[in-house]
């Protein structure tokens, strides 16, 4: 689309005039590598680490959160697939906490498979919030295939609760998944329904316990800094 096209071709032929670029994620940072020589990726953070929520699994219970904006670029069919298949093995419950112009859509396609879906809506409350995703067993970051992201605001948050996720979003954040153990990367909804059948108590506190992991490595505000003075001393040392 023509505005999009125009900033994306004003931002291109200005990349070589900065010292230094930051990027969000390292899947945007491959795009724009070969403009610019000085680039580093420096992922967003969460000021708050939370405390390690546990989740108790017996393998025939499984509740399922999606936080957050509802949109188009929501893979809504995938989602209800998922949500369906799973539910021929567990009694699936989804909440949703959030809103948005697709929320509907969602909410309909996923009870049409006969999941239980628990709407919270719009939530300002973080405690509250936090408790309800916190109570759930996985957490849904699923977009459309044609939709380019690395790392989502989404996925941090999901990091900083301590909830593993079902996740499509490529690059950054299925490598953190493969890399941590900390939720299934779903590529076929079938090989994903399979994966999670083969969880015991042991292995789900244990994917419970890496993604708390990953956000104390990754995404606080401590390894920001420590991320971001390290850039900068070797920025320094190179000018």
């Amino acid at each position: 689309q023509f505005p999009f096209k125009l900033w994306r071709n004003l931002r291109d032929k200005n990349l070589s005039s900065a010292d230094h670029i930051f990027t969000e994620c390292s899947l945007y940072e491959s795009f724009i590598t070969e403009k610019i020589d000085s680039i580093s990726t420096l992922h967003l953070c969460r000021e708050e680490v939370l405390p390690y929520a546990t989740k108790e699994w017996d393998g025939q219970n499984l509740e399922v959160a999606y936080l957050g904006s509802i949109n188009n670029i929501i893979d809504i069919p995938l989602i209800s697939q998922l949500l369906s298949s799973l539910s021929r093995h567990m009694n699936v419950i989804f909440h949703i906490v959030g809103g948005g112009e697709s929320k509907d859509s969602l909410v309909n396609s996923v009870k049409k498979e006969g999941v239980q879906v628990v709407d919270h809506g719009v939530m300002f409350d973080k405690l509250q919030m936090r408790e309800i995703i916190s109570g759930c067993h996985f957490a849904i970051n699923m977009m459309k295939k044609s939709v380019c992201v690395g790392l989502t605001i989404k996925s941090i948050d999901y990091f900083q609760i301590g909830i593993p996720m079902f996740n499509t979003i490529k690059g950054d954040t299925e490598d953190i998944i493969q890399k941590y153990n900390c939720g299934f990367n779903v590529a076929n909804v079938q090989e994903t329904v399979d994966q999670v059948m083969t969880l015991n108590s042991e292995s789900y506190g244990k994917m419970r316990e890496n993604t708390h992991k990953v956000f104390l490595e990754m995404f606080t505000a401590e390894v920001f800094k420590r991320n971001f003075e390290n850039i900068l001393s070797r920025i320094l040392i190179i000018r």
